[in-house]
């Protein structure tokens, strides 16, 4: 009966360790999965301080008179790339009226007068190959021509664009 009993205890156990051995796996072959996401190119445009660039009433002759909404900290405007393309940057703006040209205001990346870029009324990068998730500030500052400049308001429109890279 002993003898039953062990015998029957070994089948057992080697019915029990044959169960939990892995089986053996083929590889039957392989493919490749693709996948192609669509370009978004999208750009939000968020005002710094204030709606609008706002250079304040200045005297003729004044230079780098910053646009009074933004501050060291707060630049005058942000872009926000949120789609799905790399792209590159670009501004450009109209002449503010007669005598005063939009070459006259320049901005920056860095709220600093130095290195700071003039506008044109053709596109002028801003920055090259910014991804999407990244905030790319500017700061602008304005100089006002010392003569043919009549007192009175100025408009200038600063268009921005996104160019897929």
């Amino acid at each position: 009966m002993k003898i039953r009993l062990m015998t029957c205890l070994v089948i057992a156990m080697l019915v029990i360790a044959t169960l939990t051995l892995p089986a053996a796996a083929e590889v039957l072959g392989t493919k490749v999965a693709s996948v192609s996401v669509n370009s978004d190119i999208s750009v939000t445009i968020i005002d710094g301080g204030a709606a609008n660039i706002v250079f304040g009433a200045l005297d003729a002759g004044s230079s780098n008179n910053p646009d009074t909404t933004a501050s060291a900290l707060v630049p005058s405007i942000t872009l926000s790339v949120i789609g799905t393309s790399v792209v590159d940057l670009q501004v450009s703006g109209t002449d503010f009226g007669t005598g005063f040209a939009v070459s006259n205001a320049k901005f920056n990346t860095t709220s600093s007068t130095t290195g700071t870029t003039a506008m044109n009324t053709s596109a002028v990068q801003i920055a090259n190959e910014v991804n999407p998730g990244t905030d790319v500030d500017l700061w602008f500052w304005i100089d006002v021509p010392p003569s043919g400049v009549i007192a009175g308001s100025y408009n200038s429109t600063f268009s921005f664009e996104a160019i897929e890279d």
